[in-house]
């Protein structure tokens, strides 16, 4: 009982760690995408850029994107500060999903074996979509590697890997029972 508990909790923390990571890009993604449309926008006051922000957006009563606040401080950004702030937290959630991951498999003792070849395989993730993403910018197709990258790096931030690890392994002991 106490297994599925610490189990719990972990699914937890990772559901409440992703409302948040996506909360955050929402946010960062919305002002980067609008903010060209606003004449002059880092010049503008905050209080500013929230109203000539809300003015741009389209009309969609059930998009979560046009239809939440920002973060208030996040408007004093610069686009600069936003897209770095945008890499950072991608490589901050990546690591804290890694290690909610790794924190939920831990919980079942079949997967001990593995977790050495967990990490490595997040590794080779990251540093793959990080690759695919920098290969298309050099021969021009930015916007298509960017979305594959996206991909990759946007399981890294779930509980997918988990997902994917966790019944073939459970999977293979069973067939080691039964052979």
């Amino acid at each position: 009982m106490r297994k599925w508990l610490v189990r719990l909790a972990w699914v937890m923390a990772a559901l409440i760690a992703g409302a948040w990571q996506e909360n955050w890009k929402i946010d960062i993604n919305y002002i980067l995408d609008l903010h060209v449309h606003v004449p002059n926008y880092e010049a503008l006051p905050v209080d500013q850029r929230a109203a000539a922000l809300k003015s741009n957006h389209a009309y969609m009563p059930y998009d979560y994107y046009f239809n939440h606040t920002n973060n208030g401080w996040i408007l004093a950004l610069s686009i600069a500060q936003l897209k770095k702030l945008k890499w950072i937290l991608t490589v901050f959630f990546v690591l804290l999903f890694f290690f909610l991951n790794r924190s939920i498999l831990r919980t079942f003792p079949e997967t001990k074996p593995f977790l050495r070849h967990f990490a490595w395989g997040y590794a080779i993730a990251f540093v793959l979509s990080f690759g695919i993403y920098l290969m298309g910018r050099l021969v021009g197709l930015g916007d298509t590697t960017y979305a594959v990258a996206r991909e990759v790096v946007g399981g890294l931030q779930s509980l997918i890997p988990t997902m994917f690890v966790l019944p073939i392994v459970l999977f293979q002991r069973k067939l080691e029972e039964t052979s």
